[in-house]
């Protein structure tokens, strides 16, 4: 009993210890989300931008959202073919097997739709996660066990819910542990884990408080969180709940994997700090000046619109209210003998032609830094001589700046195409998997 009970304290002490870890990376990743305004790019790229100009209305021109499509559009337009050679030991035709094999699972678990979002990623934020493993469930005992399901997956992690050990400079390559975020609805939870039944688990965000407070399906949108670390000190593999001190699962860690199952895509790293730089970040300021001179150039034009000079009593408080109601068809009525010279709209002259050229400046600053020119959004690029050469000399410029990020995309997709034949070695029989 004694044994048992010391086993108990045990347990809850390691899930303390691990919760408490992945608390504190939490707010790390917090602080590093905050300094570096991740949150504001997201809301950028849904054309969220909020930007003041004293009393005038600033419309939006979705730079950020032209900066990520343009890059996607870029460097990943279709599926890739990997291609698998014979290792030490190996041949060309179980080469051949494994290749047909890893480019069919690229398309059937549609991997390129979750690179697309890492790209999305890495461009709004700095970085990208991947993850890659295998689940495999079973029942019965002894004679009468059998495998009940299996499945292979590889997919987008959110950088919201990836988190490891503060001394990590380079991860996940010098990282002790990863710990991954899951969310599941707390009655699968507690149906998986009877342990789990006090739980009270969160309210989806999409979800008011107040509505929530009326819901009669309340269990549909509350969610348990849990942890999946992966401790590559002790070579083991956690499985932990918020608010719940007990380690729910424990299992070595898979003797067939010599990494983590998780990949970094990330192209603008900084020396000795563990999250990468954003790209939008790096031209922030020009997308917000753009759009503030766009706000000044319209308010101008419209201003002759909005103000103009009466004589006082010339238009009651009435009748003035209907002209600035700007109705169509409106009837204004006056009581000016002279209404012509009683009445005149302001004149603001002429727009300054300093606006277009600060405009064309502030663009250009933001192509040099985001090697972006206009022609590789499918603009018209302005040049000196108008000849087709200059063109190319423009278009070669971006393209040695586009392969070094190309070149990061594609190490990225070797590496998940790596971890799926590690799995597949490890977990399938090949034998049975012929090249048709």
């Amino acid at each position: 009993m004694a044994e048992k009970q010391s086993r108990r304290q045990t347990g809850e002490q390691k899930a303390r210890l691990w919760l408490d870890r992945v608390a504190t990376s939490k707010r790390a990743l917090k602080r590093a989300a905050e300094q570096g305004e991740w949150e504001k790019y997201v809301r950028w790229f849904q054309n969220d931008y909020g930007i003041q100009a004293g009393n005038v209305q600033v419309p939006s021109i979705n730079q950020a959202f032209a900066f990520v499509d343009t890059d996607i559009s870029h460097m990943s337009f279709k599926n890739p073919y990997m291609a698998v050679n014979p290792g030490r030991g190996g041949s060309k035709a179980g080469a051949s097997v494994f290749e047909a094999w890893l480019n069919h699972r690229w398309r059937e678990l549609d991997i390129k739709y979750e690179t697309d979002m890492e790209l999305t990623d890495t461009d709004l934020v700095g970085h990208g996660w991947h993850k890659t493993g295998y689940n495999a469930s079973v029942v019965g005992t002894g004679e009468l066990l059998k495998l009940e399901d299996e499945r292979l997956y590889s997919m987008r992690a959110s950088w919201r819910d990836v988190v490891f050990d503060l001394s990590s400079k380079k991860p996940p390559k010098d990282s002790r542990w990863i710990a991954h975020r899951i969310i599941r609805p707390i009655d699968d939870l507690k149906e998986a884990f009877p342990r789990l039944k006090g739980l009270s688990g969160i309210r989806d965000p999409h979800v008011t408080e107040q509505e929530y407070k009326h819901m009669e399906f309340k269990s549909e949108v509350t969610y348990g969180v849990l942890w999946e670390v992966w401790d590559a000190k002790d070579r083991a593999v956690l499985l932990l709940a918020e608010d719940f001190y007990e380690v729910l699962e424990e299992k070595p860690w898979p003797e067939y994997r010599d990494e983590f199952p998780f990949r970094l895509l990330e192209f603008h790293r900084v020396p000795d700090e563990p999250y990468p730089l954003s790209p939008i970040g790096n031209f922030q300021d020009q997308i917000i000046e753009e759009q503030k001179l766009f706000a000044m150039a319209l308010n101008h034009v419209k201003r002759w619109n909005r103000q103009m000079l009466a004589k006082k009593g010339a238009l009651s408080e009435l009748e003035m209210g209907k002209y600035k109601m700007g109705l169509d068809g409106a009837i204004i009525e006056h009581t000016s003998p002279n209404i012509r010279n009683d009445v005149m709209f302001a004149d603001y002259g002429q727009l300054p032609v300093d606006i277009y050229l600060l405009l064309d400046r502030i663009a250009q600053q933001a192509r040099t830094v985001n090697g972006q020119p206009e022609i590789n959004r499918g603009g018209v690029t302005k040049t000196q001589t108008r000849t087709l050469g200059e063109l190319e000399f423009i278009k070669a410029g971006s393209r040695s700046r586009a392969d070094r990020r190309v070149n990061a995309y594609e190490r990225h997709l070797e590496s998940i195409a790596r971890d799926l034949l590690t799995e597949l070695r490890a977990n399938f029989d090949v034998e049975q998997v012929a090249k048709v």
